[in-house]
């Protein structure tokens, strides 16, 4: 996938889906965003939504949804197996297929390693190395933030930055109140909602 930014100008082909859309200043080849849109393709198993300078995208065909929040960017590879986002300078990526899991957060950058049962925290320059074979709970009051992993289950909350992850089994939840963005992502189905947007959106695969 390519996304080239000339000028004013966006070009997005989908090679998968043999798809391209170019947005040229504030044109669209099938639309105009100046109006908040919403319209699907049926046959191409394409729902995409123009709101503002939001941009949600979801492409079936080839598994992909990816969106594109102001410079908030969520992208998610279902045939691949892999989920990242970037927000900002912050950075969450979560590799499946790899049994990977890894945040960098400003200088902080957490990454977990399932298949070898090892969890990492690198804070500034300390550095602390766990074990997940037993249940283990460790808080870093320092920096407001707090782990603790139950078995295979992980769960989150960084009272700083006002991020709450919970990781169980294959289901996800994830609440962003700094950035109104509310996701849940439960097997195949998926929920998330704008709150900034005044947008809602339910997808069930």
């Amino acid at each position: 996938m390519v996304y080239p930014f000339i000028g004013s100008s966006m070009v997005y082909p989908f090679i998968g889906s043999n798809e391209a859309y170019c947005l040229i200043e504030i044109n669209e080849v099938f639309r105009l965003i100046r109006s908040n849109e919403v319209y699907r393709l049926i046959g191409s198993n394409e729902i995409y939504r123009l709101s503002g300078n939001n941009e949600v995208h979801r492409l079936s065909g080839n598994n992909e949804v990816h969106r594109l929040i102001r410079s908030n960017w969520l992208c998610r590879l279902l045939g691949s197996n892999e989920v990242y986002r970037l927000i900002g300078s912050n950075e969450i990526c979560r590799l499946i297929g790899s049994n990977e899991v890894y945040r960098l957060i400003g200088s902080i950058e957490v990454y977990r390693l399932i298949g070898s049962n090892e969890v990492c925290l690198l804070i500034g320059s300390n550095e602390v190395y766990r074990l997940i074979g037993s249940n283990e709970v460790y808080g870093l009051i320092g920096s407001n933030e707090v782990y603790r992993l139950i078995g295979s289950n992980w769960v989150s909350s960084l009272v700083g930055s006002i991020e709450v992850y919970r990781l169980i089994g294959s289901n996800e939840v994830c609440l962003l109140i700094g950035s109104n963005e509310v996701y849940r992502l439960i097997g195949s189905n998926e929920v998330y909602g704008l709150i900034g947007s005044n947008e809602f959106s339910f997808y069930l695969l």
